[in-house]
C-alpha cells in the first residue's frame, strides 16, 4: 500500500507532460540503498549520504536522471534530489552479468535541516523520454 503512495503522485506527474504519458513502472530489484543502512537514525543537524546503485532495462542506455525521493510516513512531506551524473559500479555489472549495469551508482547528500523530525521512505526514481521507474524496497531513515 505505501508504494501507492509513491505511484500516484508520479501517476499525475507523468499526466501533466503534454499529449504523451509516459508509463510509470515499478521496479523494486533494479536497486539497491547501501547507506544509510535501513532504519537508521541520524540527526536533523547532520547530513544524509545515500548512496548506492539503479538499473534496469527500461532505462539501461541513460547515465542520468535519478532522483532520490523521501517521504514522510504520512506523505505530507515529499523531497527530492538530484544524483547527478552516475559512477562506475564494476560489482554490480558482474553481479547482474549486463555491461550496461556498470554505470548504476549514486551518491546524493540531503543537506542538513533539510528534513524535519519523522520517518522517511526512501525510493528512487528515474525518468527518461520513454519511461518513469520506480525503485522502492522499503527503505527508511529516521530523522531526529
Amino acid at each position: 500500500m505505501r508504494s501507492l503512495f509513491l505511484i500516484v503522485p508520479l501517476l499525475a506527474l507523468a499526466a501533466c507532460g503534454g499529449s504523451k504519458t509516459k508509463p510509470v513502472v515499478v521496479n523494486a530489484p533494479s536497486c539497491n540503498i547501501e547507506a544509510p543502512v535501513n532504519k537508521a537514525e541520524v540527526a536533523a543537524n547532520a547530513d544524509i549520504n545515500v548512496l548506492g546503485w539503479f538499473f534496469d532495462k527500461f532505462t539501461e542506455k541513460s547515465t542520468t536522471g535519478v532522483r532520490v525521493q523521501l517521504a514522510s510516513a504520512d506523505r505530507k512531506v515529499i523531497q527530492s534530489f538530484d544524483a547527478g551524473a552516475l559512477t562506475p559500479r564494476s560489482d554490480v555489472a558482474s553481479a547482474l552479468k549486463e555491461p550496461l549495469a556498470e554505470k548504476s551508482g549514486f551518491s546524493v547528500k540531503v543537506p542538513a535541516n533539510t528534513l524535519a523530525p519523522s520517518t522517511y521512505d526512501i525510493s528512487l526514481i528515474r525518468e527518461t523520454d520513454e519511461a518513469i521507474v520506480v525503485c522502492f524496497s522499503g527503505h527508511s531513515v529516521t530523522v531526529k
